[in-house]
Parts: C-alpha cells; structure tokens; sequence
C-alpha cells in the first residue's frame, strides 16, 4: 500500500496554489470538563465550516482479540512455568522475574483490549466538513478545526521491508488543543511544533477513527486547498513559508542549515515517514522527517510549482 498521496495525486493536482494558583486550578479543571459547543452543529455553525461531507467513528475491535491474545500467551506462559518447575528455578530470584513479568504482559493486553472497547463506546466522533474538522472527544469536549487556522502533521511509517504502511494525523491551531489520532505515536513532532505556543494544554489523543483511508486524504485536501494558494502569494509577494524545520524563500529551499535553489532540486520522494529533495549532480538527498513539518503537502505542492518536480 502506498501512501496516501501518492495513491492520489488528485489531492496536489487539483490545486494551484496561592489563591491565584487554586483558581488556575480550577479554571483549567472548568475547561477540562466543558465545552464552549452544546453539539457539533452549533460549532459547525459557529465556525462557519458549510455542509457536512462524513462522519467516521472509532474502530470497533474484533470480538475474537481477547481469544488471538490470550491463547498465545497462556500457551507461551504455561511451557515456561513447566521449564522453571523442571529446572528447578520456579522459586529463584530468576524465576520470579519472569512469571512477574508475564503477569504484567497478560495485564497490558487486557487494558488495551478494554481500552480500545471503551474508546469503541465513547461516542467519540471525527466530522468532515466544507471548511473544516470537528472532533468529538471524551465527555462531549468538542474541538473545531477550520482549515484555514489548522496546522496539520502526518505520520507515515513502515513496520518493516515491504510490510503496510501505518498512519497518524495530528490537527493544530484553531486555538484548540493539539489532537492526534491515528496509529502511530506523534507525541515529538506535536510538541516540537508547540513549543512557542501558550495557549496549547494537554494533548488530546483520539481514538483510530474507521476508515482512515477516507478521511486522512480528506484531511490532507481540506488543508492544502485552504493555505497552498496563501502560501503561494506569499513567495510571490517576495516574503518566505515556514513549515517548521523547513523554509520557502521566492528562490531557495532552507532544510536545516542546508539551502537549496529551485532550479537544483531534480525530485521529491516520500520514503518510511522521510521527505527526500533530490539535488541535480549530487549524490544523496536532503531529508527531513515527514512528521515534523506542518502542511507538508503545502510545501511539496510548492515544490512542484517552483521545480516542476512530483512526488514520487
């Protein structure tokens, strides 16, 4: 399976461009539990996100895991206390270390197992709209994401040689608190690219939403539709594009402390969570972890505008 955007290209194609102390307390306690929305509609509406595209809600988990997990484990289990008890090492200190440790590996999979059900029944919601994102997490908290106002991060990575590909999307800005969902963990390049930014709390993680074939490229389309034709005045107007680690100037791309002209840069290419720029007579490529530039489809759409270059 390839990535999402290269599975499709009409995402890029069909664009051009004390006292005090106990109050905080209970301040942020207030904002923990409420929510300024009493539903997704009146954020929606307040928002001004249009008409409603789809709505995707948690993976429900397979009834036969607890079966796939626990079978293997009691197997695995009961032939290791069997060897400690011939060994005679079931009541050394090196024995006790591992039925230990396989009673806490029994009890990490239950817990998932039943999170990942409680996730299932949480009524937690992802909404897809003209003009944005809405996510319903816990307790009816209710987070708006109007494309315009959304940073967004993408996590691709690839377990092993020619094994699927794993996603992770997480949604900033809209002077929300970052959320991330998906199947890999972005806890780094969230706080990398909230860093400098006050208003941000906790992170707030959701659960994988069925479908993500469908709604990660709608999230992808919604944010380049709405910044890529900023960010191309911007560069036309002479003033350069932050994507984080990486800089847009009207005649070079900045990675890191590497700056490369446009008219040097000869492909892009996507490869295990990294964005590669090919340079014309050199060797290697210049890389930067795709999970750590905000809108990276934005810069690889500017890319090909500027170098006429694809992703690859």
């Amino acid at each position: 399976m390839k990535p999402f955007w290269c599975a499709s290209p009409r995402i890029l194609e069909s664009f051009n461009p004390g006292l005090r102390s106990v109050n905080a307390t209970k301040e942020g306690l207030m904002a923990e539990t409420a929510s300024p929305y009493d539903s997704v509609e009146h954020a929606a509406r307040d928002a001004g996100m249009g008409e409603r595209r789809s709505v995707f809600r948690p993976v429900r988990p397979s009834p036969a895991a607890p079966f796939i997990v626990a079978i293997p484990v009691l197997l695995c289990g009961g032939f290791i206390f069997y060897l400690l008890t011939v060994s005679g090492l079931i009541a050394s200190f090196f024995g006790i270390v591992i039925i230990v440790g396989g009673l806490v590996a029994i009890g990490a999979a239950a817990v998932g197992i039943r999170m990942r059900w409680n996730d299932y029944r949480s009524g937690q919601e992802l909404h897809i709209y003209d003009g944005g994102a809405i996510v319903r997490g816990k307790r009816d908290l209710i987070f708006p994401f109007r494309w315009e106002e959304t940073r967004l991060l993408v996590s691709v990575i690839r377990r092993g040689h020619g094994a699927a590909y794993t996603y992770s999307y997480a949604l900033l800005g809209s002077g929300n608190r970052p959320v991330v969902m998906g199947q890999n963990v972005m806890l780094v390049s969230v706080l990398t690219n909230t860093a400098d930014e006050a208003n941000y709390g906790d992170l707030v993680t959701a659960p994988l939403f069925d479908r993500i074939g469908e709604w990660g490229p709608m999230l992808e389309e919604g944010v380049t539709r709405a910044h890529l034709p900023r960010a191309l005045a911007e560069l036309s107007a002479g003033r350069p594009v932050e994507f984080g680690p990486v800089t847009a100037t009207p005649h070079a791309l900045t990675i890191g402390r590497t700056e490369i002209p446009w008219g040097d840069i000869s492909g892009v290419t996507i490869d295990n969570g990294h964005l590669y720029i090919k340079r014309a007579g050199k060797l290697f490529a210049t890389s930067q972890q795709v999970s750590h530039i905000p809108n990276f489809l934005v810069l690889v759409a500017l890319v090909r505008e500027y170098t006429g270059a694809s992703l690859s």
